[in-house]
């Protein structure tokens, strides 16, 4: 028993001196192995129609792109727009 004690004592000494070991990880995506850059595709997609635009101070919900998007019309008449999802 004291000799296997002792032994594992010795090898888990020996397991943190020394040099400490690297790791190199090099991932390969077909992004990454793309011959030329992507560039950016910018779409507007149509949401809601104009004159359904909510009043000044509310806001409505739409469906852009396969996405549910929050369109708010502040007191002041700008218009903003967000993803329209709970937490």
């Amino acid at each position: 028993m004291k000799t296997a004690v002792l032994a594992t004592l010795a090898t888990s000494a020996v397991a943190f001196t020394g040099q400490p070991t690297t790791f190199q990880t090099k991932s390969s995506t077909a992004l990454s192995m793309a011959k030329k850059p992507l560039g950016q595709s910018l779409k507007y997609v149509p949401c809601i129609p104009v004159d359904s635009l909510p009043k000044p101070g509310t806001a409505t919900s739409g469906v852009a792109g396969g996405l549910a998007i929050c369109i708010a019309v502040d007191p002041s008449g700008s218009i903003f727009a967000l993803g329209d999802k709970c937490p």
